[in-house]
């Protein structure tokens, strides 16, 4: 085997079993210097110790890479053992809960958006990270709800919720679903919050909730903004249900017209925007399109950014699911 690895500290978290101790034993043939971290010392201690015995230079370093202070303590102190520089670092522990969302409590939500903040101030500059509180919108009943959406304000992120119940699917409207918006936008005014809704995720057209939403909201006077993801029961709705939906004059059409292009973005999110620029290169092009003040890069090809006459500074549409983007002049 290689010593390409040869007196390089290496640091490997999570290494008290499976893939981390495996990592481990690995670099600690290729020569390294392990300083094996996990956060049970129960575990880590006879693990290294099996390690020592195979000949491999090897020490325990027991701690919670959960906490920020602990870590920067932790290589200070690896540094100070091994006499020289981390070389290599593999982030193999993860911290996760697993458990059912109406058992999740306040604790975790500090900890997951702590964390989130940190990530920030971290890549300010480079990465803008946004943040929305997502769980169904009944778990944001009583005290859980109001520290939710203080943590949330504190994160400068988004409330949002999903229009289902916690224990079900989306489908017909829930019997208190003006119940659980009221509070929803509640919450959301006196923490001077945006909202971010999923709604009706299912092709079902018994699911009709965004009505609901665009009632709770005037009902409240809401004057915050109020975005509404996936809907994609509405391309499933009668056609009186579209007409009554949809405001009857638009720029772009009549109802008739944009009906039929509403059917045909059915489950997309569409966001509209001002094409920023357009470059050509073979067979295809790249379409940058500002949204307010956010920028959205989409990759299509050359003959249909020519088929819409795209230029900078014409009012355009993305239509976003998942990684893709789609552009469409509206």
């Amino acid at each position: 085997m290689s010593a390409r690895l040869q007196d390089r500290v290496c640091v490997v978290t999570g290494a008290a079993r499976g893939i981390g101790l495996a990592i481990a034993e690995r670099f600690g043939r290729e020569g390294a210097r392990l300083a094996c971290v996990d956060v049970s010392a129960r575990r880590l201690e006879p693990t290294v110790a099996e390690l020592v015995s195979k000949g491999l230079d090897a020490r325990a370093f027991a701690i919670d890479v959960g906490r920020r202070d602990d870590v920067h303590a932790m290589f200070r102190n690896i540094e100070g053992e091994f006499g020289a520089p981390v070389a290599v670092l593999v982030n193999n522990a993860v911290w996760a809960r697993f458990q059912p969302l109406a058992e999740i409590d306040g604790e975790t939500v500090d900890r997951n958006w702590q964390a989130l903040r940190e990530t920030r101030d971290e890549w300010r500059g480079k990465v803008e990270l946004q943040a929305v509180s997502l769980c169904p919108i009944d778990l944001l009943q009583g005290e859980f709800g109001d520290r939710v959406a203080a943590t949330v304000a504190q994160s400068n992120g988004l409330l949002g919720g999903v229009t289902r119940a916690s224990i079900g699917n989306h489908g017909a409207p829930l019997d208190n679903i003006d119940v659980l918006l009221d509070h929803l936008f509640s919450l959301a005014i006196r923490h001077d919050l945006d909202v971010d809704l999923h709604v009706d995720e299912t092709h079902d057209p018994a699911a009709a909730t965004l009505p609901y939403v665009a009632r709770a909201a005037m009902r409240h006077g809401y004057k915050g903004r109020v975005v509404c993801g996936h809907c994609c029961s509405l391309a499933n709705q009668p056609e009186s249900e579209i007409d009554r939906l949809f405001p009857q004059k638009l720029d772009r059409g009549e109802i008739e017209t944009r009906r039929g292009n509403f059917r045909k973005i059915s489950g997309r999110n569409q966001l509209i925007g001002r094409v920023l620029s357009i470059k050509y290169s073979g067979l295809l092009a790249q379409v940058v399109l500002a949204v307010g003040e956010q920028h959205i890069t989409a990759i299509i090809t050359a003959d249909a950014a020519k088929e819409m006459r795209l230029k900078p500074g014409e009012r355009a549409g993305a239509l976003i699911k998942s990684t893709e983007v789609m552009i469409l002049r509206v």
